[in-house]
């Protein structure tokens, strides 16, 4: 592919055309959302007045019969109940994920048996309760009474560690170990007048301040979980869910207008539902397993009968807990890993066996990641870019996707390996690195993007173009590593060993065991190692080859989907560009590869110049996507 000078001038004098039709205007800073700092509004962690006796009081339980009750309970038949949280309808397994990660850090609890938290980690004993036996334990069992069992277990996430260490300065040392290890706090210790006292002083440390926001969200979250049990789908012509504890008769002491009533379309099995709940939770306060069993069966019966005409189908909240339990497709990483080692093999040997495996796993591993994303579809019922984890999925998905049509068309099996290296980085640090998302979560739409359709295909645009300088880095980095460490001594020790007969008929060296031969002449060394550099050059050409159509190819898609935003903004907004923080790095971005390509003219390793750019475009492509929503203030928050 041949990139011409006046074309790319006309790309150029475009897209500056733009920006300047209309004089820059000042951008008036705007916080949004997960870009910047804000200060916590919710108060200090409140010690209850008086700890009266619960409503529903709990038979006393010690931890072997708490884990005994656990294991016995099978709560399997809630998982795909649809209930309304957050803005959306979404299944108990999901609510039950999200909730407890949202107060205790983990999808799961953890209870540390060991006393001496000095032990090495795999060395202390710990018993991890699931998350949907979590949800209910602290939906019913309320943590903040001091009667309760929970009271006094590790259950609210303090992150911060200069924080944990403040509010558990009063504690004995042994007991601070254990409960640092731990890394969250019990109710008690919350409520205790030493931490109580800490939470509410001020401080004028922003970080401090932040954390102890962070410590009374996850507590308030903990203390309200009963609140969210919202199972009651609406009645046709509404679109307003009920708390279960909504099917409950009004109580005849109140009056009508504090009265619950709940419209139902079928009061049998709203009553069947009631019944099945209040059973569910005795049971579960007197840690009767088999009645927790029998209630939740009945209970996951009875309410999609309610109002059945605006209950989510089966087929739909099963596809979401599946999408759950799978890890949301992110150990696809193995098969792009492994990929990418058939891939250098089947490049470096030309075997028929390592080439059939690299090309096998690569497709598994981008089928993989295409189930994840038609899932994430099926559950939200968009295609999944409306937020930083499913934009950055769709990025890696493109990269991959174009990596291995390239490697089929070119037949080049290093071009499948930059893909497999694509896919298995993007699907480890999303899998590994929890913390670089501000939510995994299956969200509503985002409002901005459902206004037009240019804007829809200027994102996907913009997305796929950083999939591409994605690919290109790896492309890159193959040829750097080719380049700098393949050297002629390298070269002639392999040649040493290998038949001048072994070039494969795609113009690779076999390193196979089957190209060994002792006894060859000498000469017939000095002839493979005399091939071996000439082969090195082509290898190193497909590769140059190959990152300039990539990048060639970015760089155009990058430019039109700039142009889409900008054309967006001028109807949107009134104006076509204002330097907007993501805008300007995405320019910039721009004019590296406009300089990646034309700095090829008139210099002698046009390869060698063309990876370095390669490799700095794509650091400023990751400072664009994520440093920008991370450390700066602008209009875009999703991409």
């Amino acid at each position: 592919m041949r990139y011409s000078i006046p074309t790319s001038f006309i790309a150029v004098t475009a897209l500056l055309g733009l920006l300047t039709t209309q004089p820059a205007q000042a951008q008036a800073r705007q916080d949004i959302a997960g870009n910047s700092y804000e200060a916590p509004t919710a108060g200090p962690i409140e010690a209850p007045a008086t700890q009266a006796a619960p409503k529903h009081p709990a038979k006393p339980i010690d931890r072997t019969e708490h884990q005994a009750f656990h294991q016995a309970v099978d709560l399997e038949p809630l998982a795909a109940l649809a209930v309304f949280d957050d803005g959306r309808v979404k299944t108990l397994d999901t609510l039950a994920r999200e909730h407890v990660a949202r107060f205790n850090g983990r999808t799961h609890l953890r209870d540390i048996v060991a006393v001496d938290a000095k032990l090495p980690p795999g060395q202390r004993q710990i018993y991890k309760y699931d998350h949907l036996f979590a949800f209910f334990d602290v939906a019913f069992r309320d943590p903040t009474h001091h009667d309760s069992y929970l009271h006094s277990k590790p259950l609210v996430y303090v992150e911060s560690l200069p924080l944990r260490r403040q509010l558990i300065a009063h504690l004995p040392p042994d007991e601070q170990e254990l409960w640092k290890v731990r890394g969250r706090l019990s109710p008690a210790m919350l409520l205790s007048p030493q931490v109580l006292a800490n939470l509410r002083s001020e401080t004028g440390d922003l970080r401090e301040a932040n954390a102890k926001g962070e410590v009374w969200l996850a507590y308030t979250a903990m203390r309200d979980t009963a609140q969210r049990l919202n199972f009651v789908s609406p009645p046709p012509g509404s679109d307003i869910w009920a708390h279960v504890s909504s099917l409950a008769p009004p109580d005849p002491s109140m009056s009508n207008g504090d009265a619950t009533l709940l419209s139902t379309g079928n009061v049998e099995a709203a009553d069947a539902a009631h019944a099945a709940f209040t059973a569910l939770r005795d049971a579960w306060l007197a840690s009767d397993a088999a009645g927790v069993n029998a209630a939740a069966a009945e209970l996951a019966a009875a309410l999609p009968l309610i109002n059945p005409e605006t209950y989510p189908e089966q087929t739909r909240r099963s596809v979401e807990v599946m999408y759950n339990r799978t890890g949301r497709y992110a150990m696809g990483w193995l098969l792009f890993a492994a990929a990418a080692v058939c891939m250098i093999l089947a490049a470096s040997t030309g075997r028929r066996l390592a080439i059939g495996f690299g090309v096998a796993l690569l497709g598994l591993g981008m089928l993989t990641q295409l189930a994840g994303l038609l899932t994430r579809s099926v559950i939200s019922g968009r295609w999944p870019i409306h937020n930083q984890y499913e934009s950055f999925m769709a990025i890696a998905f493109f990269a991959v996707a174009f990596g291995f049509a390239l490697t089929l068309i070119k037949r080049q099996w290093l071009f499948g390996a930059a893909a497999a290296g694509v896919g298995a980085v993007a699907l480890m640090f999303a899998h590994f690195v929890p913390t670089a998302f501000p939510t995994k979560a299956v969200a509503n739409d985002m409002p901005i993007l459902a206004t037009s359709n240019i804007l829809f295909v200027h994102v996907n645009v913009v997305l796929f173009s950083y999939g591409l300088i994605a690919l290109a880095f790896f492309i890159s980095l193959i040829y750097l590593a080719i380049h700098y460490f393949s050297s002629r001594e390298v070269a002639k020790v392999v040649a040493d060993s290998v038949k001048p007969s072994a070039a494969t008929p795609t113009g690779k060296v076999n390193f196979g065991p089957g190209a060994m031969n002792a006894d060859e002449p000498a000469a017939a060394s000095s002839g493979a190692v005399a091939a071996t550099v000439p082969k090195k050059k082509a290898l190193l050409h497909d590769l140059d080859t190959a990152q300039l159509i990539v990048m060639q190819l970015a760089f155009w898609l990058l430019g039109v989907g700039i142009i889409l935003g900008a054309y967006w903004a001028d109807h949107a907004w009134g104006r076509w560009w204002a330097w907007d923080p993501k805008e300007t790095w995405a320019l910039i971005t721009w004019i590296v590869y406009l300089i990646a390509i034309h700095a090829r003219f008139g210099v002698k390793n046009r390869g060698l110049i063309t990876a370095w750019l390669g490799v700095i475009g794509f650091f400023v492509m990751l400072w664009c996507y994520w440093g920008v929503n991370l450390f700066l203030a602008g209009l875009h928050s999703y991409a």
